[in-house]
């Protein structure tokens, strides 16, 4: 938002949301294992295109509706997965903006790839981390 602000250019606007996503995902004080990097795309998307992001929620939100009987971390996961795919779609329907439609294609890609394995096996390391919460607690 700040390098949108100061208006340095929409390369340099995308690369401090690339940058803002990538610090999130591989952290370097904490040994480069972070978050899954969704909370903060959809705040960098919010800056660059905030219809095509509120369009992505709505399907997040649609889902989350219908996967109401759901256990919640299995009903967020669902709607993070069938939401992604949507979100370059919508930017460029926003936008009309080719740039931010593949920028928002390669996040989607980069976030997907950070989160491939659970992607593979999405309940099997939910369970096993809410398992792991429930012993701490």
């Amino acid at each position: 938002m700040l390098a949108d602000y100061v208006d340095v250019g929409l390369y340099l606007v995308l690369a401090a949301g690339i940058a803002a996503i990538l610090g999130h995902i591989y952290p370097a004080y904490i040994g480069f294992r972070g978050g899954q990097g969704v909370a903060t795309a959809i705040g960098v998307f919010l800056v660059l295109s905030p219809l095509g992001m509120g369009l992505t929620l709505a399907v997040m939100g649609l889902v989350l509706l219908v996967t109401a009987n759901r256990e919640p971390s299995k009903r967020l996961f669902l709607a993070d997965a069938c939401g992604a795919p949507f979100l370059p779609l919508f930017v460029y329907v926003a936008e009309r903006s080719f740039i931010l439609a593949a920028y928002a294609f390669a996040v989607v890609l980069l976030i997907g790839l950070r989160n491939l394995k659970r992607l593979q096996q999405p309940w099997s390391i939910t369970e096993r981390l809410l398992e792991e919460r429930e012993k701490r607690a």
